[in-house]
């Protein structure tokens, strides 16, 4: 274990994790397809890009049994209709671990997209940065 909220193994960026969380959307995909592929991958929340590649919003089972709430018809969606807009929780590379841990306690978010050239490359989960402060399954790391 570490002290001081630094990984005793040395990583200091979100570059030096390597992520778990892969999902991500088109604004464009189905939203049938979204729906099997978080419930199949056990995930509870994604982030959704446009055309560029560019974070538009995120999808999640809040999201999804929202629709279902309002009687909405999934397989008539697509994920821009089912994604909650939001650009504000985003990180790079080197952005300090520090930062994405106080992100995680002061937003209450569960995945943070990565950007590279203002792409969402990959997204760190709390698992993620919790493994690299503990330095807890240390094989999967670069």
């Amino acid at each position: 274990m570490n002290i001081a909220g630094m990984s005793a193994t040395g990583y200091e960026r979100v570059g030096d994790i390597v992520a778990t969380h892969m999902l991500r959307y088109h604004t464009q995909a189905d939203g049938s397809s979204v729906v099997m592929d978080i419930l199949s991958n056990h995930t509870p929340v994604a982030p959704v890009v446009d055309d560029q590649g560019h974070l538009a919003g995120f999808i999640g089972e809040v999201e999804i049994l929202d629709a279902l709430r309002k009687g909405k018809d999934i397989g008539q969606l697509k994920a821009e209709d089912l994604m909650k807009e939001d650009r504000t929780s985003m990180v790079t590379e080197s952005t300090p671990i520090s930062e994405v841990l106080t992100r995680f306690l002061d937003e209450e978010v569960q995945i943070i997209p990565v950007l590279r050239d203002d792409q969402v490359i990959e997204s760190i989960t709390r698992h993620d940065l919790i493994r690299a402060m503990t330095g807890a399954g240390l094989g999967f790391e670069k």
